[in-house]
């Protein structure tokens, strides 16, 4: 049965990015670069807060580091929650009880955020602006990434491409859906922020610029912004 709890709209949001469930036994897993195991520590925990692991869990550290459990019940809780097994790109949405509330919505977005999205410093004339980006190659979750930005006032903008490798094969169209209006983004860093000390990483690299975003409060209240600004002013 379904957890309704802003931890399981996280963990949904994560699955959504980089989780998956087997099409062929009870697995389901996540996986991520090795340099982000302080995150995938983060989402261990957040899996045995939610989920009822018992056992047959392991933990695999090759190119990425992968955590897969073999559990009938989590795998069906997930699936309760919309998550198809096997390929999940056609079929990915924002669980239905996630529309329930909006510290569900957050939660849910800084999940896929925090897995799928970037955050870069955009030009534009004599200043640059923070930018938070959430990127799938599925049209629907486009479409309701965008609708729970609404939702939550925030004004997103979406554009798409379809990219092109060295083996010229075309691919599926990429939907970048982005905020970047200087009030969304401090909603954002203050409300929802990040997870993944990555994308505080990618906040930090304009240090200068930071200053306009008012987030002096910012770093009492996120130990991993603190951290991390502590780090940087370092070297």
């Amino acid at each position: 049965m379904i957890s309704s709890t802003p931890a399981f709209a996280e963990l949904c949001g994560i699955h959504a990015g980089d989780g998956w469930i087997s099409s062929y036994n009870y697995e389901i897993g996540y996986g991520t670069a090795t340099y982000e195991a302080p995150y995938f520590l983060y989402v261990m925990n957040l899996y045995q807060e939610c989920l009822p692991l018992k056992e047959n869990i392991r933990i695999l550290w090759r190119r990425a580091i992968e955590l897969r459990i073999q559990s009938k019940e989590c795998q069906q809780i997930l699936q309760e929650a919309g998550f198809p097994r096997g390929s999940k790109l056609d079929h990915l949405r924002i669980p239905a009880f996630v529309w329930s509330k909006p510290e569900y919505l957050r939660r849910f977005l800084r999940g896929v955020m925090d897995t799928d999205g970037h955050v870069h410093w955009r030009k534009s004339v004599n200043r640059k602006y923070l930018v938070l980006t959430w990127t799938t190659a599925s049209d629907a979750f486009a479409s309701d990434i965008v609708r729970a930005l609404h939702v939550l006032d925030l004004c997103a903008h979406e554009q798409t491409f379809i990219p092109r490798y060295k083996d010229r094969i075309r691919r599926r169209r990429v939907h970048c859906i982005s905020i970047s209006r200087k009030s969304d983004v401090v909603f954002y860093l203050r409300h929802i922020g990040f997870k993944n000390p990555r994308r505080w990483e990618q906040v930090l690299r304009n240090k200068e610029e930071l200053l306009r975003y008012n987030t002096a409060n910012l770093f009492k209240q996120t130990p991993e912004f603190s951290t991390l600004r502590a780090r940087s002013l370092a070297v």
